[in-house]
């Protein structure tokens, strides 16, 4: 079939950053990278010419195609359709259908997108590391899932933002143990998944000390403003990692969920997120079947939202500009073709 959604950017001007063997020396950032022009070859998946170059460090060759995302996929033109439908509530048996492709197919792409999607975010948090940090302003929660039964396999998911923007600066997904009390035919399959699996424990500490460790990392210095609900796991790891530079905001949980919340930010990036992640919506048989699999999803999700969804910051302007525009991260709102193109982040000039 024809696929509306095409990576077709221009590779002409394309200047390689480093050398994409990792063992080369020239492959670190601030290490000389001498390199030259090395023929071309015919791409028979588009009809293109493809320029080719060779490090002269490691005398290895390489081409404009192994900085992109697609290098090596024998289905290239697969990869935006997949982004866009992730993003859009659509599940994966229903993605195969639209685009003719098979179930496992879609769900290699997804592996494929997360991947990039976290190398991508990584990146731009790094930058804004070396800049001097986000924000000093961030809320956190957490949100409710699961794993192939709902109450046997319970999923808790933490999202971190900063306030000002929507930015979603750090997501972490773990277990949560089964939820009591059971009917009687629900207890013998705990049994029998416990048998298997060993007894669902907690995680929720643990994505809480993850999420505040990287607010920490990414955090202007100063004083840190967090707002939470009055979780008290939340105090702890806040207290630890911040110190005396803290100032905790805690909110009654059980408040009206309106724009007048101080949490409103945290809760409507929650209800966005379910939203766009059919993985999170309830009641339906579009649930996870593996946890690593939600995080995956929830991670392609958050680099849409960071880099290409956009909202509207001025009414006079009448344009939408994306999270990172705002924060300094990025010149401009990405078109989900820019944002996918290049598979090493370096290439894409911010």
């Amino acid at each position: 079939m024809r696929y509306p959604f095409q990576l077709q950017l221009r590779d002409k001007d394309f200047v390689p950053p480093r050398c994409p063997r990792e063992e080369c020396p020239a492959h670190q950032l601030g290490t000389p990278f001498p390199w030259t022009y090395r023929g071309t070859f015919y791409r028979k998946v588009d009809g293109l010419d493809v320029q080719r170059f060779q490090c002269l460090t490691c005398r290895r060759s390489f081409s404009t195609q192994t900085f992109r995302t697609d290098y090596r996929l024998r289905r290239p033109e697969t990869v935006l359709p997949n982004f866009v439908a992730a993003n859009s509530k659509t599940t994966l048996r229903k993605m195969g259908r639209n685009y003719e492709l098979s179930r496992s197919h879609v769900a290699r792409r997804q592996k494929l997108l997360a991947t990039h999607a976290r190398r991508f975010h990584e990146h731009r948090l790094q930058l804004a590391r070396a800049r001097g940090g986000l924000g000093s302003r961030f809320q956190f929660d957490e949100l409710e899932s699961y794993e192939q039964h709902r109450k046997l396999k319970p999923l808790t998911g933490c999202v971190a933002i900063e306030v000002e923007t929507g930015f979603i600066v750090h997501t972490d997904v773990e277990t949560l143990p089964a939820r009591k009390p059971l009917k009687k035919g629900e207890a013998a399959i705990l049994k029998r998944i416990e048998a298997v699996e060993g007894v669902r424990r907690s995680g929720s500490r643990q994505a809480v000390q993850r999420t505040v460790e990287a607010l920490g990392r990414f955090a202007r210095a100063g004083e840190v403003k967090v707002t939470t609900d009055k979780k008290s796991s939340y105090c702890t790891a806040l207290e630890r990692e911040f110190g005396d530079r803290l100032k905790h905001t805690r909110i009654d949980g059980r408040r009206e969920r309106g724009n007048r919340n101080p949490l409103f930010p945290i809760n409507h990036t929650l209800a966005r997120l379910r939203d766009l992640v059919s993985r999170l919506v309830r009641q339906t048989w579009a649930a996870a079947k593996k946890r690593e699999r939600l995080a995956d999803h929830i991670a392609i999700t958050t680099g849409f939202r960071n880099y290409v969804d956009g909202w509207r910051s001025e009414p006079a302007e009448r344009q939408r500009v994306s999270a990172a525009q705002v924060l300094g991260l990025a010149t401009r709102r990405y078109t989900p073709q820019e944002y996918l193109y290049w598979l090493d982040p370096l290439c894409l000039a911010a």
